[in-house]
């Protein structure tokens, strides 16, 4: 059984990777958390590794792989860049010392596909990426498109429209013309969960992750709303636009297929799931 490593675990998706590669049942999986966090979600399926004791987990065990998933979304916009950049660069970046201290050969990053101009999480992810390419670390870096599932409390888009539109306010939007691919996270544990043996032709290696397809806002808000049988008043066209709005983004899962994955809920089908999950 190889053994893993997993930052992130107690968050969203960290959680569900555990779960699912737990029930694979070939990984030894260790999960990574603050003191602070709450580990009841993971604590049954994976050994709990405090951050401030990561270096003995490296040193008692032969790591074989690490998956970095730890992140800080700044949500609220309430925090400064340098708050941002100690949890989404200089943190990865110890581990990737403790890495190379015990020769951990495997490292797989977790990316996001916005632009580095969209926001300070973005510009973020994107200085760590360079600083992965620049230190030559041998990395499988999966390029995520915008994941959802029910019970997400990270404060995402649609976990957060959907909430609202259950108490029946007034909901104040762009025109929503933007488009964007949602992947369901039940699609995007299996296809992480193939990348992990995969073995890579090159040292840095970008694999993308969505569900292939776009939805614009304002259609997927508009079918929200439908599921959900709500009051709701959708107010289009209130919210100015920004800059980056104009971007769409949008995965080439051909080479997922490749490894025998494909998207196995709809956008639909998946927020169908979300509202009975909230």
């Amino acid at each position: 059984m190889k053994n893993i490593v997993i930052t992130g675990a107690t968050g969203y998706l960290g959680s569900n990777l555990v779960k699912f590669l737990h029930e694979n049942k070939q990984y030894n999986i260790f999960g990574t958390a603050r003191r602070t966090s709450d580990i009841t979600k993971i604590k049954d399926y994976c050994n709990i590794v405090y951050t401030d004791e990561l270096d003995e987990c490296f040193k008692n065990n032969k790591i074989d792989i690490i998956i970095h998933l730890t992140t800080n979304y700044n949500r609220d916009n309430i925090l400064l860049l340098e708050e941002i950049l100690m949890d989404n660069v200089i943190f990865p970046l110890q581990i990737i010392q403790i890495m190379k201290k015990y020769n951990v050969k495997e490292f797989i990053n977790i990316d996001t596909c916005l632009k580095s101009n969209v926001s300070q999480y973005a510009f973020s992810k994107k200085q760590f990426r360079d600083c992965l390419i620049f230190l030559n670390i041998p990395t499988k870096n999966l390029i995520l498109q915008h994941f959802y599932g029910p019970n997400n409390t990270n404060k995402d888009f649609i976990s957060s429209i959907i909430k609202r539109m259950k108490n029946n306010q007034i909901i104040d939007l762009t025109i929503g013309v933007k488009k964007r691919d949602f992947i369901y996270i039940d699609d995007v544990v299996k296809a992480i969960g193939l990348c992990i043996d995969y073995q890579a032709p090159t040292k840095f290696y970008n694999i993308e992750i969505g569900s292939g397809e776009l939805i614009s806002i304002h259609d997927l808000v508009v079918l929200m709303k439908e599921i959900s049988d709500s009051k709701s008043i959708l107010n289009f066209g209130v919210v100015p636009l920004k800059e980056w709005d104009k971007y769409s983004y949008i995965a080439n899962i051909e080479f997922l297929k490749t490894l025998g994955w494909k998207c196995n809920v709809n956008i639909k089908d998946g927020l169908i799931k979300v509202i009975k999950g909230i």
